[in-house]
């Protein structure tokens, strides 16, 4: 296969009240079992809809996009994420395979060398003959319903699902995140680039129905983790996210700076030495290109809990996630000694597994933000600590961002940066509010600075 085919994980849709879908998926049942013969008729039709109306929103949202997805047991077993979307092996590899020998898909088998350690996940894309069907009878991809999902996912040390118990906090955090989705449902989220732009210069596809997020929490606890995940917006370049438009306007982000070293300067008790350091994630001698993989390096060594295992974890970001970044190949073991030689007060908490801990209060602090963004009718997508907004509610974002950190109890609460997207006019009156808001927290920032550094001798 081509090495630059793409694909992604196969999605759960549902099937709507449209008589035009709904014919569709009768006709193909109807042929489907003419072919398997004795069959389970809920099972085969449920997985026939999830794989038909999958391939077809992947194939609107590109032609060339293969939806991938597991042929291996243990990957729909119990605990699995595929077992928690209600997927079973036996069933779906019938229909699957059944559609591939009827032609209406193009199948192509994954492998995995143990040797190497070099492997290809199972893919899928819809043919023409299945498309023809499908818009022979009329149906549009806006037909189809997206399955919302479970909103909260509780994960083992090992990141497999677990079943639990739910409880009063629970049921909040679901009944939280449920709400969120359904408001991002009866909005327009898209980036203000055409699908041939995102293909030809990106290389990539985007599949805007893939917007519902849920909160996963890890190591069998709710009180580790709980970031929100999911949305479309999340999982494209950093680069694309200033040409994301909400219901056709222009937007922009605010990023909170340096949040979990914040975090833990406060734990220490040390929040003006942060005062010092103009930025936290740069080193002397390295470009600013440099910044973006520190970021990944702290949160990977505060999260891993031996230098190994934060070792392993940082080449493999690097070889995936910054591939053109020209600092890609530097050796992973200076980055980590010259990190914490940067930051000697809270070389503690590296490799102590002390960054869920972290996150958890960063989801308390997202929550906030969505929820009081949202009662104001405000849709505000969140990307961890930062958050993209419609360029005439920055001010309020900026006052709310601050806010969540002293309603949560944090006395020290980092600087705001502003990220502004495309097509934005800075002469505007949103961004003028704006511009005073952080020139009034610059001024405060600096006076406490200065009295600081009058009280440095006798704080050191």
């Amino acid at each position: 296969m081509d090495e630059r085919e793409y694909s992604r994980t196969l999605t759960v849709h549902r099937v709507s009240d449209h008589p035009e879908i709904k014919k569709v998926l009768n006709d193909l049942f109807v042929e489907l079992s003419n072919l398997l013969g004795r069959i389970s008729v809920d099972k085969t039709r449920k997985f026939l809809n999830l794989v038909v109306l999958d391939l077809f929103v992947a194939y609107k949202t590109d032609p060339d996009l293969y939806v991938g997805y597991s042929r291996a047991k243990d990957k729909y077993r119990p605990g699995t994420p595929n077992h928690s979307l209600f997927l079973r092996y036996r069933p779906l590899m019938r229909v699957i395979d059944g559609l591939d020998e009827l032609g209406y898909l193009e199948n192509h088998r994954g492998f995995y060398d143990r040797k190497s350690k070099i492997g290809r996940q199972s893919r899928m894309r819809a043919t023409q003959k299945l498309i023809d069907l499908i818009e022979g009878n009329a149906a549009t991809s806006a037909m189809v319903d997206r399955e919302l999902g479970q909103p909260i996912i509780l994960r083992d040390k090992d990141k497999q699902e677990l079943v639990f118990e739910p409880t009063e906090e629970t049921n909040r955090y679901a009944e939280q995140v449920q709400r969120y989705n359904e408001v991002l449902s009866s909005n327009t989220l898209k980036l203000c680039l055409t699908d041939a732009q995102l293909k030809k210069e990106h290389g990539i596809a985007v599949d805007y129905s893939n917007f519902p997020i849920r909160r996963v929490f890890n190591v069998e606890s709710f009180s580790r983790g709980g970031r929100f995940y999911g949305g479309w917006w999340q999982n494209i370049p950093r680069e694309l996210r200033r040409y994301i438009t909400i219901n056709g306007k222009p937007t922009s982000e605010l990023d909170y700076s340096g949040q979990h070293l914040l975090m833990l300067y406060g734990i220490k008790g040390e929040e003006y030495q942060w005062l010092y350091d103009n930025d936290p994630y740069q080193l002397p001698g390295f470009g600013n290109e440099i910044r973006d993989i520190l970021k990944a390096v702290a949160l990977i060594a505060i999260n891993a809990a031996d230098r190994e295992e934060a070792l392993k974890a940082i080449i493999y970001k690097l070889r995936m996630k910054f591939r053109d970044n020209p600092y890609r190949d530097v050796d992973s073991e200076l980055l980590i000694d010259a990190f914490m030689a940067k930051h000697p007060l809270i070389q503690e908490y590296f490799f102590s597994g002390a960054g869920l801990e972290l996150q958890f209060i960063d989801s308390q602090i997202a929550e906030y933000v969505l929820n009081h963004m949202m009662v104001k009718h405000q849709i505000v997508l969140p990307v961890h600590d930062s958050f993209v907004v419609q360029n005439e509610h920055l001010p309020r974002l900026f006052r709310i961002m601050k806010e969540a950190y002293r309603m949560q109890g944090v006395d020290s609460i980092p600087g705001i940066k502003l990220k502004p997207g495309i097509n934005n006019d800075s002469n505007r009156l949103a961004f003028l509010q704006l511009e005073e808001l952080m020139e009034q927290e610059r001024l405060t920032t600096d006076d406490d600075n200065q009295i600081i550094r009058k009280l440095a001798p006798f704080t050191v």
